[in-house]
């Protein structure tokens, strides 16, 4: 549902490209309200990955299989970015797609706020910020990875407090939006295996459903924009505040509910889950038939029509590309990666 509400947020963009006037747009926040999906997906990272760094003896097998199932699927996408930019024209520099293909912020001041030539894919930094992090710490510290990690990335972010936003790692590695991983992490931690409680359960579900809901009528600020939380360290904060600890919150009171994802609504939970991904890293190709098809979609249907359809469209061309292509590589890479611990080839 995460990925989802950013397809949602990312349509109603193309339609404001057309200065088009829909309810959505004009409705106090609900324009940009979905970008909160990226917050709960950090959050919901964290918790996953601290629970799956549980189960596993090695570092350096979490950090490649990590790998395995972001880069693929990632550099298919910037090769057809590439593709697309040479065949329209585009004249960015060659040190763009490799620092792009690394998923690192450019080493250069003035590219501070350097986003991937992938769309939407600057969360992916911040991704594979925490994976690496995460991995150093399996590493270093098996026992007490969970501890290392906390301390890395909670002296990452306080070094970030004091340097300059313009120092390109910086504006990411020392951003406060790391902590909603470090959210994630604990509450894997704290719930653990505990009893499920369905009366907690409920209040931290509704009090996390209640204040994001409250910031899709009010004006939040700037904190959607992926520019001004990298420049500016108090809407990142808020960001934090406004949508990483409701999230927390959410997260948490699922976790505690018990629910296991039985029956076809369980199954589906789980398709949308394992397709979140390609749902997102492949929305700009979708993205650029929608645009190229508003202005005819929205005189036909409505403009908030248009959006809706454009959503769907986007979304089935998420888990087609999750079919045809992301779950054959996951399933190769992953058969690749225990082949070589199970033989010992691999320390």
């Amino acid at each position: 549902m995460a990925a989802i509400l950013v397809l949602w947020v990312h349509n109603i963009d193309v339609g404001t490209k057309f200065n088009s006037v829909s309810w959505v747009a004009t409705t106090v926040n609900l324009q940009n309200f979905g970008a909160c999906g990226v917050d709960l997906f950090f959050v919901l990272s964290g918790f996953v990955i601290s629970l799956s760094a549980a189960r596993t003896s090695s570092a350096l097998r979490f950090g490649v299989r990590r790998a395995c199932r972001i880069f693929p699927l990632y550099w298919l996408m910037l090769g057809l970015v590439i593709v697309f930019e040479v065949l329209t024209g585009g004249s960015r520099q060659v040190f763009y797609w490799i620092w792009s293909a690394l998923l690192f912020p450019f080493p250069k001041p003035e590219m501070a706020l350097f986003t991937p030539a992938v769309f939407a894919s600057w969360t992916l930094v911040f991704e594979m910020f925490f994976y690496g992090c995460f991995t150093f710490s399996l590493w270093v510290a098996q026992g007490r990875a969970r501890w290392m990690l906390l301390a890395l990335t909670a002296a990452m972010v306080t070094v970030g407090q004091f340097v300059q936003s313009n120092v390109p790692f910086v504006a990411y590695w020392g951003n406060p939006l790391v902590l909603e991983f470090m959210m994630g992490v604990l509450l894997s931690w704290w719930i653990g295996e505990r009893a499920p409680d369905r009366r907690w359960s409920a209040c931290l579900l509704v009090v996390g459903i209640s204040v994001l809901a409250i910031t899709a009528i009010i004006d939040v600020g700037p904190i959607t924009e992926e520019h001004a939380i990298l420049r500016d360290r108090t809407w990142a904060w808020l960001r934090v505040a406004w949508w990483g600890l409701p999230a927390a919150t959410i997260v948490a009171g699922v976790a505690m509910s018990g629910w296991r994802p039985v029956g076809r609504f369980g199954k589906s939970m789980v398709l949308m889950g394992d397709a979140c991904y390609s749902l997102y890293i492949s929305q700009w190709m979708p993205l650029l038939v929608v645009t190229a098809a508003f202005p005819v979609v929205s005189a036909w249907l409505g403009v908030d029509a248009a959006i809706l359809v454009g959503t769907m469209v986007c979304t089935a061309s998420g888990f087609l590309i999750y079919w045809l292509i992301e779950r054959p590589i996951v399933d190769r890479s992953t058969r690749w990666v225990e082949g070589r611990f199970k033989s010992g080839r691999t320390a």
